[in-house]
Formats: C-alpha cells, structure tokens, sequence
C-alpha cells in the first residue's frame, strides 16, 4: 500500500478518500472579527482558547493558556502568595498603627510583693517599703508624660521613687526633664541612675551595629543638675542609706557599663558597707549584667531597665534577635543570677526616637512592696551616731556627678 504525502492523510492508489466538508461562513463576514473557541490536540492535551475582546488594535487577537498551565503548582503558589501577601500587608499596618498609635501609651501598672527578712523572722519584728522602678523615659524637646501616669504613681504614696536611666536621647530632651518629672512624689525622695543614652547620641546606623559606638556625647553634668532641680538625686557608683519607718534600706547605684561609666570596684566597696545595716539592699543600675556581680543574699534585689521588654516582640525571632542584639539573655520581668541573686528587668516607659513603637511589651510602672526586718530600738543619740559614722558619712559626702 503505497501513502500519497501530498493528500495529508493516507490511501490507496486508486481509491477515492470523502474529505470532510468545509463550512461556509461567507455569510458571517470576517469571523476574526468575533474570535472563535476551538479545541486542538497539542501532545496528547486538551487546550482551551479564550474569547477575547475585539475592540480596538487588538482585535481579532486570542490569549490562549492551557488548563494544565492554570492548574500548575507555580500558578497556585502565586495566588496563595498573592492573598496572604495582601493580607499580611494589611496586618502589618493594623499592627504598626496599634503599636504607634495605642500601645506605646497603653501603660501597665505590675505589683511585687517581695521578702527580704531574715530566715524565721516574723511579720511582728518586720517592716514595709513601698517602691515605685520607672525607666527608660527618651523625652524629646517638650515631652511630657501621662498626666495619668504621673497621678497614678503619686496615689501610690510610694516610700522611694527610684529611676533606671536612659531620661533623653540627645541634650535637647534635658529641657523637658523638669516639666515630664518634677510631678512625681516619693514620701522619702527619688533616686536615679544614668543609661547609655543619657551619656551616648547614637544614630540610625547605630542600631544594626553590636560595639555600641556613638555619633556624639550628650552634656552629662547638665542633664544631672536639670534632675536635681526637681528633686531627683543622681548615684554614679555610689550609695545611701534611707530610713523608711523602722526599716533601714541601702540604696547602690551604678554607673553605665555601655557609657564607660561603671566603676566596679567602688560600687563594690560601697555594697560591702552596706552590709552591717539591718534592712534591704537595693542595687540599681540601667542594664541588668552588671548588678549580677554583686553578692547575693535574701535580702538584695536588683533593679533594672534598659531593654523596654523587647519592643517589639515577634514570637520565635524578636527576643532572639534582640538579646543577639544587646548581648543580654533576659528583657523583662523577674530573673535568678548565675549566683543567686534576684534581678528585675523593667520593661520602661518610652521609646527610642528611632524607633517609636511598641508591640506586645506595653510600658510598665513597676510597684514593689518589701517586707523587711525592722532596725532594732535605740535612742536619738544611737541613731545620730550612727548615721555620722565614719563608713556611711564618706557615703554621704561623695559627688553625685
């Protein structure tokens, strides 16, 4: 059997081949004008060919796609792709306006009720301090704080008001700190320490960078005396001693260990002054590291800021990043030291300028009520002579600046 190529189809010599008949469209016109729908064999697939338009330059034109192309797992990773990248693009500015708008005002007011008395002391031969820990302020030029935080930490009639660093970011937030702090009362004074912002300007750079080097050096003396003029006193590495009822408490604060300012060994003769006194013994300082050399016993606590409680925190990554990041492995709440001891990390007030938002770490007032042994009864002259001794009296007398 021989097979004329020329036909398009086989058969035999001599044996006439019914060819299908064609339509006749002639009296539809053009019918490139309408398109067409037609289905086609294209190795072994169905394809599927589209109506499309025809007005315009275009027409006449088909966008053909096969239904094997529209079904394939790239296509459908694109449309997943494109619906939760929408919707998580809508999430992340709902999260970012609740964290710029809502929760970095959204204060919180947390209560720790701590022991520090000797072991078997009963509650009769024992006495109360009220503490208020605020910190990490970063006021700019004309800042003020909540009104209602300022009235809320004044209802608490705490005892000591005590301040852990990082007030301003840069010198023109030192204006601001007489207006944002000279409100808040404490029955027996307010006490302070300075951050690393209070001494470094950092900028935007700065913030990817782990050797904490900073574009400028704030006016450190200006900022203390601005402080002291409503009332706060500033401690660099340095302690006093504050009679709060029957209770005795030994005030350490410290310098900053990022500001260079940290000086160990005298904050670590001052603690041991402090030993003989009956009553707590409170180390604070602006980053948690550095109150962990300090000998641990049941009735000293640290206190801390620093890390704002992680800003923002994203679950599985922010705290990982963020202690990576600070070089710290703990950013809020209550932690034991690697000797023992009790430290607490404040989660702060403000926020960085670079960096004006909060999420999940809302800022904390932080309320601590100490259970402590009460100093033993002695006469006004005893008491006298005690405060002026010779220990406690070079405490007194060393520079706060």
């Amino acid at each position: 059997m021989a097979i004329d190529s020329s036909s398009g189809c086989g058969e035999r010599k001599g044996v006439p081949v019914r060819r299908a008949r064609q339509p006749n469209l002639s009296h539809c016109g053009d019918p490139g004008r309408f398109g067409r729908v037609a289905d086609r064999g294209d190795r072994g697939r169905l394809q599927m060919t589209r109506v499309i338009s025809t007005v315009g330059p275009a027409a006449g034109l088909a966008d053909e796609m096969s239904m094997m192309d529209i079904l394939s797992p790239m296509n459908i990773a694109l449309e997943i792709l494109l619906v939760t990248g929408g919707a998580a693009a809508i999430g992340a500015v709902l999260i970012l306006g609740w964290g710029v708008l809502v929760e970095r005002h959204w204060w919180q007011e947390t209560r720790q009720r701590v022991d520090c008395r000797s072991p078997g002391q009963s509650t009769a031969g024992s006495g109360r301090v009220r503490i208020v820990l605020l910190s990490d302020f970063h006021l700019q030029r004309g800042a003020r704080l909540d009104p209602a935080l300022v009235a809320r930490v004044n209802a608490l009639q705490a005892d000591l008001l005590l301040l852990a660093g990082d007030f301003i970011d840069d010198d023109r937030g030192i204006a601001a700190c007489g207006a944002a702090l000279g409100g808040l009362r404490a029955r027996c004074g307010a006490f302070a320490v300075l951050g690393n912002h209070d001494h470094l300007r950092y900028g935007v750079r700065d913030m990817f960078r782990n050797d904490h080097t900073p574009a400028g050096r704030n006016n450190v003396a200006a900022l203390v005396r601005a402080l002291g003029e409503v009332g706060i006193r500033v401690l660099v590495n340095e302690s006093v001693r504050i009679r709060v009822g029957a209770v005795s408490v030994h005030l350490l604060g410290l310098g900053d260990q990022l500001a260079g300012a940290l000086d160990l060994p005298r904050a670590r003769a001052r603690f041991r002054n402090g030993a003989r006194i009956v009553g707590p013994r409170i180390v604070l300082g602006h980053s948690a590291p550095p109150l962990e050399e300090f000998e641990p016993d049941h009735r000293t606590i640290g206190l801390a800021g620093h890390t704002h409680g992680g800003q923002i925190r994203i679950p599985r990554f922010s705290d990982w990043w963020l202690k990576r990041r600070l070089q710290l492995d703990h950013l809020r709440g209550w932690r034991e030291s690697a000797h023992g001891g009790r430290v607490y990390v404040n989660r702060g007030i403000g926020t960085s300028r670079l960096l004006p938002i909060r999420v999940n770490a809302r800022p904390e007032l932080a309320v601590f009520d100490l259970v402590a042994d009460a100093c033993p009864s002695r006469s006004r002259s005893e008491a006298w002579a005690e405060e002026r001794s010779p220990a406690l009296a070079a405490e007194d007398s060393a520079p706060v600046a």
